[in-house]
């Protein structure tokens, strides 16, 4: 079983009349990546925030490593690397000198560290280029170099592709992907795309209208985006007897003659039924939903 790093417990957090997090109850398992998914105004930097000591939540409890008491989680925030919202960077100094004043901050003095972390995030030859002279994507991986000096267990990036090209976005990924397979360190990220997502996440939390809805795994999430078969065949009749008889799926429509499967049954295996019974197929496309197709469902967006 996976070491649980973090839990909350029916957390919320009100300002006012304002509901941003209602008793969200969800827990983070060590070297996973975490996509983080939801609307503006979901609640997720609201619940980032709890998470990293930035505010209080206003009933509910959280358990960080081991810690459950304000001073404790205190100490055990200390593993904790994050970047929320927009990173902050001395525009007029280099990378190097970026991650030197970050070390000081946590009291650590090691040179050879911040040439490993210019390696990792892909900044070795910046040399004495000011950081106002960076572009979007190397400022980005500057962030996350800064959020790595004090060697964290747990990462916490909210929406570090916003703003990116495709190029740069693509760098964050792999960049991500590096530092949980090299270092071992658990990774929860939000963004609003979802296809980046997809690519990056072990496991999904999906939180609407500041309520957890729900979590899952990569492969959890692939088997409940099932496949949609549309086929056309010779006789309709007897094809629907055989896909319900010999496949056991009652998830059936007939539109025009047009049978259309709603099922995780693999498209190889309907055409090989209907080869092997003599069913002419005279047409046959299949089409799956993503996690943008899923994650509208879910929260009713596709309406």
């Amino acid at each position: 079983m996976s070491e649980v790093i973090f839990s909350a417990d029916n957390v919320s957090k009100v300002y006012k009349l304002t509901i941003a997090v209602n008793e969200a109850t969800f827990e983070i398992e060590k070297g996973k990546i975490y996509g983080f998914i939801g609307q503006n105004g979901a609640g997720k930097t609201t619940l980032i925030r709890m998470v990293t000591g930035l505010t209080n939540p206003t009933k509910g409890s959280m358990c960080l490593f081991g810690a459950t008491k304000k001073k404790d989680l205190a100490k055990a925030r200390k593993k904790i690397g994050c970047i929320i919202e927009s990173p902050s960077f001395y525009p007029n100094m280099t990378a190097y000198e970026n991650l030197k004043i970050q070390q000081v901050m946590y009291g650590i003095s090691d040179d050879n560290q911040i040439k490993e972390l210019l390696e990792t995030v892909g900044l070795t030859d910046t040399g004495k280029k000011k950081v106002r002279n960076f572009s979007l994507g190397m400022r980005q991986r500057l962030a996350i170099a800064l959020a790595l000096v004090n060697n964290p267990e747990f990462l916490i990036l909210d929406e570090p592709t916003n703003g990116l090209d495709p190029v740069g976005i693509k760098e964050v990924r792999l960049l991500l992907k590096k530092v949980n397979e090299e270092k071992g360190i658990t990774i929860l990220v939000s963004s609003h795309i979802l296809s980046e997502i997809y690519q990056l996440a072990t496991d999904y939390i999906i939180i609407h209208k500041g309520s957890i809805i729900q979590q899952l795994t990569h492969e959890e999430l692939d088997k409940r985006t099932h496949g949609n078969i549309r086929i056309k065949v010779d006789d309709t009749e007897r094809a629907v007897a055989l896909l319900r008889e010999r496949l056991q799926i009652e998830n059936i429509d007939i539109t025009d003659d047009i049978i259309e499967i709603s099922s995780a049954v693999e498209v190889e295996k309907v055409a090989r039924l209907f080869m092997d019974e003599r069913v002419l197929v005279t047409g046959l496309t299949s089409s799956s939903d993503d996690l943008e197709s899923y994650y509208l469902k879910l929260i009713g967006g596709d309406r």
